[in-house]
């Protein structure tokens, strides 16, 4: 774990120093959901007021330093949207309180493409294979009092439709199923989507250093 990690508290509630939950930080601490998409010049879908300074969730994972939003900041989102924009995997990077951040999505499965078939539905993943992938080691984790006991309300995992968009696909051809995480049943449900159907975007931060 690096000996600087970034805005909010440097002391883990839970966990270790591979594997661990910092708690929650205010959005002043950070950025909030508008200014974010506004220095990304991402418009794409509906800004949820009500989840723009929710805070964020901090994390280590695997020495790397983890944000994300308590809950997705935009819906109506096509996963080509997130695409176009390229806050997908990671290539872009954004300044935030005096440290430079790249931007991307959740990794919601181990491989990438998953395999999975194109109408996956699984509103219970198994905790056991959940604890392979990022999203079951971060956000799963803050439901289910292994980090933390937010609600589905808290978390905005509660329905289907507010599912979030994660980076992989379900099979290389034809690469327009990808998986959403969340909804249904709350942080445990795992899902493939058509990319003609929209979702959450809840950005991952990855502090990448101090300016």
């Amino acid at each position: 774990m690096p000996g600087d990690t970034g805005p909010g508290t440097s002391v883990l509630e839970k966990g270790d120093a591979v594997d661990g939950f910092f708690g929650l930080v205010p959005s002043e601490e950070m950025i909030g959901g508008n200014e974010l998409a506004s220095l990304l010049s991402f418009s794409s879908g509906a800004n949820i007021i009500a989840n723009n300074d929710a805070g964020w969730l901090k994390f280590v994972l695997d020495g790397k330093i983890l944000f994300t939003p308590l809950c997705g900041f935009r819906s109506g989102i096509l996963w080509n949207h997130l695409n176009t924009a390229n806050i997908v995997y990671g290539s872009r990077q954004v300044q935030v309180n005096g440290y430079i951040f790249s931007v991307r999505l959740p990794r919601g499965v181990v491989a990438d493409p998953s395999g999975l078939p194109d109408s996956y539905t699984n509103s219970a993943f198994p905790e056991e294979s959940d604890d392979e992938t990022e999203w079951g080691r971060t956000i799963r984790r803050c439901q289910d009092g292994r980090y933390a006991s937010y609600s589905t309300a808290d978390l905005g995992v509660v329905s289907t439709t507010y599912g979030n968009w994660c980076q992989e696909s379900a099979r290389v051809i034809p690469a327009r199923f990808h998986i959403v995480r969340g909804g249904g049943q709350g942080a445990q449900g795992l899902y493939v989507r058509d990319d003609t159907t929209t979702r959450q975007w809840r950005p991952f931060l990855e502090l990448i250093g101090k300016v």
